[in-house]
């Protein structure tokens, strides 16, 4: 299984720094399986964008089968959100408890190999509550690799002068 992670990045902040501590996954048959990193790993989601990603976990074996959970352990305490005026911790609800749990089922073959991304939209995910401070309430979307992609392109901007040319909007 290998385990990437992105992000869609969130205005006015500097750093949306998370520290993650290890994985857990649910076969759908047997106790979860936890995997802890040797060091967590100190992630600055606002460093992951545009295609930018970083492992979380990279070609780990595991026994084939279904899973029906993935589960990020996080450490609030060595999480932090900067917005221009230093470093202010970052409270992730239940993070400590439960951590970020993703419910989507995936099956991995026997000798198979199966990567997916999750990608983190920090503008719906970062609140700052009046208060009690940046909380982060993570919608989180997984996606598997073998069936993503990227579109890039570019328009002529000769045929947006022709189409835009006579509009109400100023030939914009």
């Amino acid at each position: 299984l290998s385990l990437s992670i992105t992000d869609a990045p969130v205005d006015n902040a500097l750093e949306v720094m998370v520290q993650f501590d290890g994985v857990e996954l649910n076969p759908a048959n047997g106790d979860p399986i936890t995997i802890i990193y040797n060091q967590p790993k100190r992630i600055d989601l606002l460093a992951l964008t545009g295609g930018v990603t970083e492992f979380l976990l990279e070609n780990e074996s595991l026994p084939a089968g279904r899973y029906t959970w993935i589960r990020l352990q996080v450490d609030e305490a060595n999480s932090y959100i900067d917005v221009g005026a230093g470093q202010e911790p970052l409270r992730i609800p239940s993070g400590a408890q439960t951590g970020l749990k993703l419910n989507r089922g995936f099956t991995v073959a026997e000798n198979g190999s199966v990567a997916f991304t999750i990608d983190f939209d920090l503008r719906k995910s970062v609140h700052n509550a009046p208060g009690s401070g940046f909380h982060l309430r993570p919608t989180l979307r997984i996606t598997e690799e073998s069936v993503t992609g990227a579109l890039a392109g570019s328009v002529d901007p000769t045929l947006i002068a022709s189409k835009c040319a006579g509009s109400d909007n100023g030939g914009v």
